[in-house]
């Protein structure tokens, strides 16, 4: 089981096909193998490091004792499930969406999740393109083309392994707007 202290990492579920589709960012105080280890369950999922950072390595014998002593240990752990379900069940939502509304909503989320406030919009550093991509089952070059649209909208900046919302309300409007409009 780990522990992230410092940093950016990804969870990808590998296929038999050799695909890593990203299942989700996990950042400073997220429990990662928890399930597998309270379940005594092999682990499914690899984990990448974005960043450089701190993650510790708790053997599954010791967890199992501490969530059994310790009730922070418990409510870390009931957190950690309650947010894991709620990303689940937003990632299910967000499939019956357009891919412009899957990339605008996996941005401002990671960005505000993730992301370091500056004066120029919410800046993100460790994400690549196929990350984004594999996040909202999307191919990489359909991602490109709304990447693209939106740096010419004036909402975006990106770079090598990092991006910038530069105006998260209008990105956050943009998805409602698109969201709507497959609604009818």
């Amino acid at each position: 089981m780990l522990l992230v202290e410092e940093g950016l990492v990804k969870a990808v579920l590998p296929d038999r096909d050799g695909a890593e589709p990203v299942v989700g960012l996990f950042g400073a105080g997220d429990l990662l193998g928890e399930i597998g280890v309270v379940g005594h369950r092999p682990r499914s999922a690899h984990i990448v490091a974005l960043t450089s950072g701190i993650v510790v390595r708790v053997p599954g014998d010791v967890f199992r004792l501490m969530q059994q002593r310790d009730d922070d240990v418990r409510a870390l752990l009931d957190e950690s499930w309650w947010q894991r379900q709620r990303n689940a069940d937003a990632r299910q939502l967000s499939q019956t969406r357009d891919v412009r509304t899957r990339v605008a909503t996996t941005l401002l989320s990671w960005a505000r999740a993730f992301g370091r406030p500056t004066e120029s919009g919410l800046l993100m550093r460790g994400v690549s393109q196929l990350d984004i991509a594999q996040a909202v089952c999307a191919s990489d070059k359909t991602v490109d083309a709304v990447l693209a649209r939106f740096r010419a909208s004036g909402l975006l900046r990106t770079g090598r392994l990092w991006y910038q919302v530069l105006d998260p309300q209008a990105m956050e409007s943009l998805a409602v707007l698109t969201e709507s409009q497959t609604d009818q």
